[in-house]
Parts: C-alpha cells; structure tokens; sequence
C-alpha cells in the first residue's frame, strides 16, 4: 500500500507538470499517456528496464534542470522585478506535525526495498557504497533546487494557489519557451520515481498475494506483467481520488512508520505473526477513524507509532506470562 501511494503521488506530479501545456486534455488522460509507456517497461524488461532508463534520467536532469536553474542562483540573476520587502509575501512557520513528517524519509529510505534491491544488484561492494553516495547527492541537489525555486517565488511576491504549482510557474516565467525543456527533465525525474515504486509494488503485491513456488518460469513472468499493471490501475484510481501530492506521500510515510516499522521491531523481538498481523488492523483502524472523523491528533506521526509499539509490547508480555505458565 505504501508504494502504491507513492506511485499515486508520481502520478499527480506528473500531471502537475504537463498541465500547463496541455490543458485541454483531461487530467486522466494527460496521467496515462506519459505513465502507460513507463509501467510497460517495468512490465516487460524488469529491474533491467528500470535500471537502464535511469542512466538517461540522470543525465537528462543534469543537463536541462540541475545546470540551467543551479546557474540562476548561483550567478543570483534577478529575472523577476524587484518587489518591496513590505510587499512581498511573509513565510509562515512551519508546523511541528508537517516537520515531523517530512523527517520520517531519514528513516523510511536507508530501509526501503528499492534501496536494497539496488544494492544486491550492484557489482561490488564498493560500487555499491559509490552508488548509494552519489544516488544520495543527487537527491539532495534536486531537493536543494526545488526549495530554492520555492523560496525565490515566495521572496519575489508570486502568491499561487497550491505549492504544487511552483516549479511549473518558475519554468514558464523564467525560460519562457524554453520552460519545456524543463519540464522534460523534472518528468524524467519524476518517472525514474516511479519506475522504482511501480516495481517495487508489483514485486510486494507478487510476493504477498500471488507468489507460489509451483509455477513456471513463463508463468511467473505473466504474473508479474499482470501485477504490474494491476499495481498501474490501482495507482491511476488512488491519483484520481486523493489528488494531491503532499497529501499521498505524507499518507504513505505515516503507515509506513506507524504500521510496518512497529511490525519489524515485533518481528525482532519474536512476537507472532498472528499477533502482528491483529496490532496492525487495530491500528489501521484508529488510523482510518481519525482521518474520516477528521479529529486532530497531536504529533500524529509519533501518536500511531507509540501506539502501535504499545500494543506490540503488551502482546509480548502476554506472549512471555503464557510461556511460562505453560513451563510451568
């Protein structure tokens, strides 16, 4: 589930990007024409596929987004009038339960099955750390550049109706005609995402749901086309419905940390997967009651992960007085 939310989100992002270019078509139809091509190599050529395309994306980023927007700070050109600072738009702060949110990835990617999948697939152990470095440079410059691009825009006055429509507004105001190539380049970005969590969905679906080890190698491989593109339709449905960036991936970290990382800790410390799988559902439970209900929970991140861990640690002291009432 946490992939496909992430999925959903890349989704989203997309469509955020391509609207101002085509907003004639619809938001569906605008989602299926760029993400169709993506789940059909993931479908068809694998890890492979995934791991190929990224060396085109890498480079695509490089050259027509990291250099081009790294120089307009650097060189700190003014492409926009300048507004009085009594003018200009005021920063809020920052909410504690959004910080803590945007915190969890710390703990979410060294973990995550696309990081150690990557990792296994590596030559050798140093390629391997080469590799998880300079993936994780790469992130933090992107990352880097598209706060700046936020703060450049808040600082110059441009009020917009969602921070989701940040990046397309500075490309279209910045480069003019050129905004395209851009864009092109943040779609790379954005589909080499979600390459990495459309697989990684469809490998979780496979192998919770549909796995079997009596199948055939061609079998298994019809599967996992028929999977991946489950995982597509399931993702096109949540992107439709939840249509919100922010929104996704701050739902897909908050069952990350409050279900499967108190599941890993359960599994450690050797409680049943029967009693892991019942601490779960009540928490998802709570969880789906508070969103519905629309209750405010403070430190809602930390609230679901303490409980969950709670019910985890009375299970394992039920499990320990029954083990020794049975020696006993």
């Amino acid at each position: 589930m946490v992939y496909l939310l992430f999925s959903a989100a890349q989704l989203v992002a997309i469509d955020r990007l391509i609207e101002p270019y085509f907003r004639e078509a619809g938001s569906t139809t605008r989602i299926v024409i760029v993400s169709l091509v993506v789940y059909f190599y993931i479908g068809f050529a694998g890890f492979k596929g995934v791991n190929k395309t990224d060396f085109f994306q890498f480079f695509t980023v490089v050259l027509l987004f990291v250099i081009p927007v790294g120089f307009i700070f650097l060189s700190k050109i003014e492409f926009h009038s300048p507004i009085p600072t009594s003018e200009a738009a005021l920063f809020s702060d920052l909410p504690i339960d959004l910080a803590l949110y945007l915190f969890l990835p710390m703990f979410w990617i060294p973990i995550s099955q696309d990081v150690n999948i990557r990792i296994k697939a590596a030559r050798s152990n140093q390629a391997g750390i080469i590799g998880l470095l300079s993936g994780g440079l790469f992130y933090f410059v992107i990352v880097a550049l598209s706060i700046s691009i936020g703060i450049s825009l808040k600082t110059s006055g441009i009020d917009l109706d969602s921070p989701e429509e940040a990046l397309p507004n500075f490309f279209l105001s910045e480069f003019g005609s050129y905004s395209i190539l851009a864009t092109i380049a943040l779609i790379c970005a954005i589909i080499s995402t979600l390459d990495s969590f459309g697989f990684n969905a469809s490998i979780s679906l496979n192998l919770d749901v549909f796995s079997s080890k009596k199948e055939s190698k061609a079998d298994g491989s019809k599967r996992h086309i028929s999977t991946v593109f489950a995982v597509f339709f399931l993702s096109l449905l949540i992107a439709n419905y939840f249509n919100q960036i922010l929104s996704l991936i701050l739902m897909a970290l908050l069952l990350y940390i409050s279900l499967f990382f108190p599941i890993a800790v359960g599994r450690l410390i050797k409680v049943s997967d029967h009693w892991l799988e019942k601490t779960a559902i009540i928490t998802l439970l709570l969880l789906i009651a508070v969103k519905l209900t629309k209750l405010t929970v403070p430190l809602e991140p930390v609230f679901f992960l303490i409980f969950h861990l709670i019910l985890i640690t009375m299970v394992f002291i039920l499990q320990k007085i029954s083990l020794r009432r049975e020696i006993r």
